[in-house]
């Protein structure tokens, strides 16, 4: 049996050649695997893919249309490795990743996953949202993964095969969140998770506009509301950090519907609106400028309000679909 199985992930993104002939420089691959798993790409990227494992002759590749959930499940299915880490397209590995994660999980069979960070790759071609996610990103590590290792992204980690083969698979009816489930549920059966500050996989932002980062926003609230309906838990927000983001919406709201009937009402509620607009964007602005001595795109505090009320949209959503 190999030591290793590397689980990528991919759908529509040429960068997996980026990250397979990276692999392909820092693995055994006598002891390593490399599974490409094609989500259903259309742009030539499962042609690319097929070239690759003719290229390196540790490489397998399969199709396996659907959900990440869906198709990381089927590359587990056919995995030879003891350990099965995965990573994603759109991501890069240092020089000692896989070694660094396999040496922190192998240090305690009850280790049944061990993850690490994401930070930002070639952050100075960022564009201004891209530059704020990143950093975002690198405080979401140090302030809730380090704490919390339930909710380490799976993109950047190791799991001991044991875990599937006593949890079962990942919930392919899940969108995405299909990973924070897992862990959960491996959690609950006994096995134990850590963070690994120093295993890093370089994460690509390089094209994050506002919209895709409202897109992605709203898509992970849909999916915290799914392990916030489960497990009672989200990482997310809290009730109290999430009243003033819901004061303007709900002030512009009864101002809207009191307009013609008490006009003066109307106005004031307006008023309050817009002051806690204010508000947050002065508090953010102050608070991203002292945050970024450590995390330089926290900076651009502002983004944080569009980034909140993806997250209050997301939920939105989520309540309306039911």
């Amino acid at each position: 049996m190999l030591l290793i199985s590397v689980i990528i992930t991919v759908l529509n993104d040429k960068r997996i050649e980026r990250v397979v002939d990276k692999l392909e420089e820092i693995i055994d691959c006598d002891k390593v695997e490399v599974i490409i798993t094609d989500g259903g790409s259309i742009d030539g990227t499962w042609e690319l893919a097929l070239k690759l494992s003719s290229r390196y002759k540790n490489v397998r590749v399969i199709k396996a249309p659907g959900t990440v959930a869906y198709s990381r499940n089927r590359a587990i299915d056919i995995v030879q490795g003891r350990f099965i880490a995965f990573i994603d397209a759109d991501e890069y590995p240092d020089d000692k990743w896989l070694d660094t994660l396999y040496s922190a999980i192998n240090r305690n069979e009850k280790t049944g996953f061990a993850g690490g960070p994401t930070p930002p790759y070639e952050y100075e071609k960022y564009t201004i949202t891209a530059k704020y996610y990143s950093s975002y990103i690198d405080w979401f590590y140090d302030s809730t993964a380090s704490r919390k290792p339930e909710v380490i992204p799976m993109g950047n980690s190791i799991w001991r095969r044991e875990v599937f083969e006593t949890v079962g698979r990942l919930d392919e009816t899940i969108s995405s969140g299909e990973d924070h489930d897992f862990a959960n549920r491996a959690i609950a059966h006994g096995w134990e998770g850590i963070y690994v500050k120093e295993a890093i996989l370089y994460h690509d932002y390089t094209n994050l506009t506002i919209r895709k980062l409202w897109r992605k926003q709203a898509k992970y609230a849909m999916e915290g509301m799914f392990i916030y309906k489960r497990y009672s838990s989200t990482y997310e927000t809290t009730k109290l950090n999430v009243v003033p983001y819901l004061l303007l919406p709900v002030s512009l709201f009864l101002s809207l519907i009191t307009f013609f009937v008490l006009h003066q009402i109307a106005v004031v509620l307006f008023l309050l609106g817009i002051a806690d607009l204010l508000f947050l964007f002065i508090y953010l602005e102050i608070k991203g400028i002292i945050l970024s001595k450590y995390y330089t795109g926290l900076k651009y505090g502002w983004i944080e309000i569009i980034r909140k009320y993806a997250v209050l949209w997301g939920v939105l959503k989520w309540y309306l679909k039911i």
